[in-house]
This record gives C-alpha cells, structure tokens and sequence, in this order.
C-alpha cells in the first residue's frame, strides 16, 4: 500500500483497503489482531481520502465511524476537523454531517474546542465559527 501513496494512486489504496475490509466483514467475530488490522486499514483509507484534490467525504466520514478503536476513530476525527478546517473550504460539510454515535458528537466540539485554544489567533476565528456553527446545526 505504502508503494501505492508513494505513486499518489489514493483511489486504488482506497479500493484494495475496501476490499480487504468486505473479506474481514465476512469473517464474523474478529480476534483483537483483526480489530487492530481493521482499524489500521481504515486509517489507511481515510489519509488516502484526505489526499485526494476533491475527497469523497461520505467515504471520509465512514472510514471514521466505522473504526473500531475508539483512540483511532478519535485521531481520525481530529485529522478530518483539521483538513476541513484549515485546507478545505467545505467545512458544511461537517457542521450537516450528524454523527449518530454520541461519542463521537461530544469529541466534534472537544477537538474544536481545543485546536481553537491552541493554534494562532487567525487560525482560531475559523474554529470558533465551525464550533459556532455546529452547535446552532445540533440545536444546542
């Protein structure tokens, strides 16, 4: 795979990682190595997603629910709330994307919260309004 991102050939990446992920979805009940497998493969495809010009952001926002370890599925969020946040322009995205898993909704506004109080001032206006514009979304 790593020869694959090294040629920018995201999309087969993508591709080989799915496939990979149907054939450990038919396994059933999976060891603990598959569960880190699996969360290792959507890592994987979700940096190759954020790599592409013009990124499928349901595939994104699946490679991030569907992650079994919640420390991953953290990590990935908060590469997604950076990439939309500081190279994409379509940061709606994320403010109409509702994350069903409550978990997950709760380290939305968390990981704002906290790269909005951590990076410079002119970077923080475009968390605060992201934040801002979450919470209105959810009706908070």
């Amino acid at each position: 795979l790593e020869q694959l991102v090294d040629l920018n050939c995201h999309s087969a990446v993508i591709k080989i990682v799915e496939a990979t992920l149907r054939y450990l979805d038919g396994e059933g009940e999976l060891s603990p190595f598959y569960q880190r497998l699996r969360a290792t493969l959507l890592t994987r495809c979700l940096l190759s997603y954020l790599a592409m010009d013009e990124p499928d952001w349901d595939g994104v926002f699946q490679c991030v629910s569907r992650n079994p370890d919640p420390q991953s599925q953290r990590d990935a969020l908060k590469q997604v709330l950076i990439h939309l946040c500081e190279r994409s322009t379509r940061s709606d995205l994320l403010i109409s994307h509702s994350f069903e898993d409550l978990y997950l909704q709760r380290a939305v506004t968390e990981i704002l919260e906290r790269r909005a109080r951590t990076v410079e001032l002119q970077r923080a206006f475009r968390y605060y309004d992201i934040l801002y514009a979450y919470h209105l979304h959810r009706n908070e």
